[in-house]
Formats: C-alpha cells, structure tokens, sequence
C-alpha cells in the first residue's frame, strides 16, 4: 500500500517494496510510534513523538526550532508521518477517518504537526483538528513541502 500511495500522484515518490519496509520498519522500532492499519478500505496513518535529531528524511531540527519560535517544543508533540489512502479510494473521506481513529491514540498531546504538499491532507488535518495555528515552508525531503500545527487540547 505505501509503494502503491507515494508513488502515485501527487507525490510521485520513489519508492518500492524493500525501501519502503526499511523506512516503516525504521519509524516502527525507533520511535514512539502510533498508528491505524485499515487493509479493507486500503489506508493507514500513523506517526510518533516528534523526535530531536533529524533522520535522513525529516529535518526534526528545523521543525522543533520552528515550534520553540511558537512557544511550543518537541516533548508534548505528536508527529503524523503518513496518511494514505489507495488512489482509487481517495476522496471519499478515508483519510478523514483515518486521521480522526489515530487522534484517540494521541489524545495526550497538545500539539500536532504534519508536513505535506498535498493540499487535501491540509482539508483533511483543518476538518479533524479546526485551522492551524501555524504553516511554515518545510522542504528537507521534497520541494514545496510545509509543516502544519495544529492544537489538538
């Protein structure tokens, strides 16, 4: 499903079976992950507390100096790494569900942050969480990629 989503418009990633195990089995054992696997309607979100160090596709640093700005930090933040839904079950307000199960998770957090190009993952976040609070250029895995936060309490 991850191969099948990110390489897919709109975000024509290059991605395939093995490369894509590697990145989850990463995201999996090394942070406090949180997530919802949906194989019937074919999506999944997930993420973790939003770490300290930068990994070799996020720049953690630049998003956490970015929330200290905001009068936030990293400690009380989740971060949504993926949500995805197969593309020919998109736009039929998965995502929007998805996004929603994975906030009973993480209901301990006050902040949340994703980072995306993709214009309806920015629908998706403001009809789970209201208008973010803040929106800044984050480009360290893709060009024309932002950060969001959003306040979940």
């Amino acid at each position: 499903m991850y191969v099948t989503i990110f390489n897919e418009s709109p975000f024509f990633e290059d991605w395939n079976k093995k490369s894509a195990l590697k990145e989850l089995n990463y995201q999996i054992n090394n942070l406090e992950f949180s997530g919802l696997l949906e194989t019937q309607i074919g999506g999944f979100c997930f993420g973790y507390s939003l770490p300290e160090k930068n990994s070799s596709r996020v720049d953690y640093e630049l998003i956490n100096s970015i929330l200290q700005e905001k009068g936030f930090g990293f400690a009380n933040t989740f971060y949504v790494s993926e949500v995805g839904v197969i593309p020919n079950k998109q736009n039929k307000g998965l995502g929007t569900k998805l996004l929603n199960g994975l906030t009973n998770l993480i209901s301990d957090y006050d902040l949340v942050v994703f980072r995306t190009k993709n214009p309806l993952m920015v629908r998706i976040g403001e009809k789970v969480f209201g208008k973010p609070f803040f929106s800044e250029v984050e480009e360290s895995s893709y060009e024309g990629g932002r950060i969001y936060g959003f306040k979940q309490n």
